[in-house]
């Protein structure tokens, strides 16, 4: 049995005003085309983008400092350090567009940026994919 103390605060627990506020829906009463679910399953998709563009980045900037000792080691020149570099100014500027998109509170706003921040975040990932094909072609051609 638990001590008098714990069954209390349980008690207390269950009447938090918080809970009442963070329950979920249950899909079978929410009505059909809610505004309110496509708004939390996009700023899902934001946060998603936000941290992940914020994780590429430092990644890009991690591969350019890396790539360029090799660079110097190998003597070898490649096209991959600039479009890295390229690269991490579009996820900073995804990243920051998804941070906006958050914080704002206008919905056409919101829509907006975040749209934004997801096709900046789609190109960064298609320049990565296009600098790691020049970084492998440079480094295993020398």
């Amino acid at each position: 049995m638990w001590p008098r103390a714990a069954r209390g605060y349980r008690a207390r627990a269950n009447q938090h005003p918080l809970i009442e506020t963070t329950m979920q829906i249950p899909r079978s009463s929410a009505p059909q085309g809610a505004p309110y679910h496509a708004a939390n399953l996009d700023e899902d998709i934001c946060v998603h983008i936000f941290t992940t563009s914020a994780v590429m980045l430092g990644v890009c900037m991690t591969v350019v400092g890396v790539l360029h000792v090799v660079t110097v080691l190998r003597n070898v020149d490649t096209l991959g350090d600039d479009l890295l570099s390229i690269d991490s100014l579009i996820y900073l500027a995804s990243c920051l567009s998804a941070y906006w998109a958050l914080r704002t509170r206008r919905r056409k706003r919101n829509q907006i940026l975040e749209r934004t921040a997801d096709w900046l975040f789609l190109i960064g990932l298609v320049i990565s994919a296009i600098a790691t094909g020049f970084i492998t072609w440079a480094i295993a051609g020398s």
